[in-house]
């Protein structure tokens, strides 16, 4: 009778084991950052792509719409800040570079000539799983696309989707991450003219 509720105890553990055994070595198909350091080297390989090279090489004023919540991610306050927080990555990120984009702001957005528009895709936390285990991360993803005002036309789509691994920062982190990525994408596609 003893041995019985052993085994019953030993096959539960080992399942237990198992289980947290296969959450723990699933293989990540998002790029995994730290929080406080990103790298922007090999982030924007293959996060889009350009339809019109000649449009994004001419630039012009740029309008970057803030992003909104996609179908699967609900308005918030704090997807508010998180949208700004993307277009505080883009615009740093894209300064410090010589491109033919001048940025707008609200008070001059009627004289833009390109269009950068998205929404998220995707905002969630670790699992409790992982969070008690400390291997607490958060993943973000946003789809947009770069329009031409005058003709309508797509210019570029992306997609990315980030996943940071950080103690407090998060997904402030992850957002502004994700408009280096993107301004690192038109940044390349430009050198590659």
């Amino acid at each position: 009778m003893m041995s019985r509720k052993l085994l019953g105890s030993g096959l539960v553990v080992c399942f237990l084991c198992f289980l947290c055994g296969c959450t723990f070595f699933q293989k990540n198909k998002t790029p995994v950052v730290k929080a406080d350091k990103i790298d922007l080297e090999d982030s924007a390989d293959s996060i889009g792509t350009v339809k019109d090279k000649a449009r994004l090489v001419k630039g012009g004023n740029l309008l970057f719409v803030p992003f909104r919540a996609g179908s699967a991610v609900a308005a918030t306050p704090e997807l508010d800040q998180l949208s700004l927080s993307v277009v505080q990555g883009f615009a740093e990120t894209l300064n410090k570079k010589s491109t033919p984009f001048y940025l707008l702001n609200a008070g001059n957005a009627d004289t833009a000539e390109l269009i950068l528009k998205g929404h998220f895709t995707k905002i969630s936390n670790s699992g409790k799983i992982k969070k008690w285990m400390g291997m607490k991360s958060v993943v973000l993803g946003v789809e947009g696309k770069l329009i031409d005002r005058q003709t309508g036309e797509v210019v570029a789509h992306f997609s990315v989707q980030r996943s940071v691994k950080s103690k407090g920062q998060g997904r402030g982190e992850a957002a502004y991450g994700i408009g280096q990525e993107i301004a690192q994408f038109f940044i390349q596609e430009l050198a590659n003219q």
